[in-house]
């Protein structure tokens, strides 16, 4: 050990450095991937538990934290699950073909002749046989005037 110990003892200042540096590099890799883990689960998660957890976890198991978080996080992110739901939406108004609301876009039934939330004439009577019409007809279909 005493000849191992002379024949380094001149780049021990330098190894001592060069450790340090290491362990700073290390640090930042370990602040990084928690930094990381934070935001990934706060795009994914609306849960307090997973939102402290996950960096925790990811926080005092470094590389190996990161690895089973990466597994275990939820598959989708929020704002692409939104949209999704959104798009379900959209497609089941097309398939259901409800009429809306020209003005505030609602969803209304066939035969209202008023709109309920923005209070807007949606059909008109027929002056001729009272029943009734769709705003952009011209003539009424029932009775032809």
């Amino acid at each position: 050990m005493g000849p191992v110990k002379e024949l380094l003892a001149p780049y021990l200042p330098i190894l001592k450095w060069v450790g340090i540096g290491l362990l700073a590099y290390l640090g930042v890799i370990q602040l990084s991937l928690t930094a990381w883990a934070y935001q990934d689960i706060r795009a994914r998660s609306e849960s307090v538990l997973w939102r402290l957890l996950a960096p925790l976890v990811v926080f005092f198991t470094s590389v190996l934290g990161a690895l089973v978080y990466s597994l275990l996080r939820p598959k989708e992110k929020l704002a692409d699950t939104y949209a999704r739901t959104l798009e379900k939406a959209y497609i089941m108004q097309d398939i259901e073909e409800r009429p809306v609301c020209p003005s505030c876009q609602r969803g209304v039934e066939p035969d209202f002749v008023l709109c309920p939330y923005c209070h807007t004439s949606l059909k008109k009577k027929c002056p001729v046989c009272g029943r009734l019409m769709d705003l952009t007809w011209q003539m009424c279909p029932y009775c032809g005037q």
